[in-house]
């Protein structure tokens, strides 16, 4: 069992070293779901990897929105810089990415799918598993039966949220805060009004 924290800033990735994470995701400022974070220059993040290694932590980036025709570029830069700094796996949710990472960048690191890719099932799982996918963040509403069987699929790790955000609805696929207020929870921009108190409206 390996257990995972968040880390917003530096301050939150070193309270996480100090409280024995074994493992640590994280973003940088563009292209992660927890766009709302600090989140971390490029020279903050090779100073956390190594900062995390020396201490036998792995570090985890996340790259895990909806990409665009021109950041493709972009993102496979930070790819590279991924490789090139020993990042341990990069959480992705676009499957340009995963096309990318397996004609370029497989084994130089692991690839991780992110809850926001919405694997529901042992099926998604086994699809995942055909990509070189090492990881799969299993989709936040599943019951334990329905993870247990998500299990059961030989030679891919699972990994399940005990704790953070649980949306309201399925995840990577909400358009409630791009319709009400513009921004988009599936480009990391979730202004979460799931949250707010609601009525029936007159209904």
């Amino acid at each position: 069992m390996e257990l995972m924290s968040p880390a917003g800033n530096i301050y939150s990735f070193l309270a996480a070293i100090e409280s024995d994470a074994d493992s640590i995701y994280l973003g940088l400022k563009k292209y992660n779901a927890r766009y709302p974070a600090q989140n971390f220059t490029t020279f903050e993040l090779i100073k956390a990897v190594n900062f995390a290694h020396s201490k036998n932590k792995r570090v985890y980036l996340t790259l895990n929105i909806d990409l665009k025709s021109n950041e493709i570029e972009e993102a496979i830069g930070i790819l590279e810089f991924c490789k090139n700094i020993g990042i341990d796996a990069v959480i992705v949710k676009d499957p340009s990415i995963i096309f990318i990472y397996n004609l370029f960048f497989k084994n130089k690191f692991e690839l991780h799918l992110s809850t926001q890719a919405a694997i529901c099932s042992s099926f998604g799982v086994k699809f995942a598993k055909d990509l070189n996918i090492k990881r799969i963040v299993l989709a936040r509403e599943l019951t334990i039966e329905e993870i247990k069987k998500c299990c059961e699929v030989d030679n891919i790790e699972i990994e399940v949220f005990v704790q953070g955000s649980m949306c309201f609805s399925i995840s990577g696929r909400c358009l409630l805060s791009s319709y009400i207020g513009g921004k988009s929870s599936n480009r990391g921009r979730c202004t979460a009004p799931c949250r707010v108190q609601w009525d029936n409206c007159g209904i």
